[in-house]
């Protein structure tokens, strides 16, 4: 039986954990999660038709994010996005969703994006059960990683939100809490 005394120990030991680990993110860290969107394209099924019908989806996406970046209501970005996306689909169904998704830590050719929950577009082709493909939509990255330091620039992020992507060699140390390792699997079931 748990006593009252050991059930606030325990809910001030979690939120102890989650105050030192706010206070052990890099600087610039925090401002990543709301200001980068990622697009993350599931294809219908694995097979090899679906699949090259995912890419298609992703190339045309990428082919008009020019015109894409100069939308600034979610709503039509959203409406857009499903537009160019079921013109390509051949058929299939096709849907776009904003929300929130966990990501892994991730990597473009030397601009690391930290594990956590950011604003997702995602685009579910048909059933989206087939195998997914995921890029930056913005700050716009999924055009070329060799330009994606300017592209970071470019967006006004602060010298060391820049930072905490780039500066990937450096050695960082990862403060780990069980509990909340623990609590963000449970997040991404």
């Amino acid at each position: 039986m748990i006593t009252k005394a050991k059930l606030i120990i325990c809910i001030a030991a979690v939120m102890l954990t989650v105050i030192i680990s706010d206070l052990a993110m890099p600087r610039g860290e925090k401002s990543i999660y709301d200001t980068t969107v990622r697009l993350h394209i599931l294809a219908n099924s694995d097979s090899r038709e679906d699949q090259s019908l995912k890419l298609e989806v992703r190339d045309a996406i990428i082919e008009n994010s020019p015109y894409l970046e100069m939308i600034t209501d979610v709503e039509t970005l959203q409406t857009e996005i499903t537009r160019i996306a079921q013109e390509t689909a051949k058929g299939q169904t096709v849907r776009a969703e904003f929300g929130k998704e966990y990501y892994e830590t991730r990597e473009y050719d030397g601009v690391m994006f930290p594990a956590g929950t950011y604003t997702s577009l995602r685009i579910i082709i048909g059933e989206g059960e087939g195998k997914n493909w995921w890029c930056v939509l913005f700050p716009p990255l999924c055009l070329s990683a060799a330009t994606a330091q300017d592209a970071l620039e470019d967006t006004g992020m602060s010298e060391d939100a820049v930072n905490v992507f780039t500066k990937t060699n450096k050695v960082k140390y990862k403060f780990r809490f069980k509990i909340l390792e623990f609590l963000g699997n449970l997040k991404k079931e």
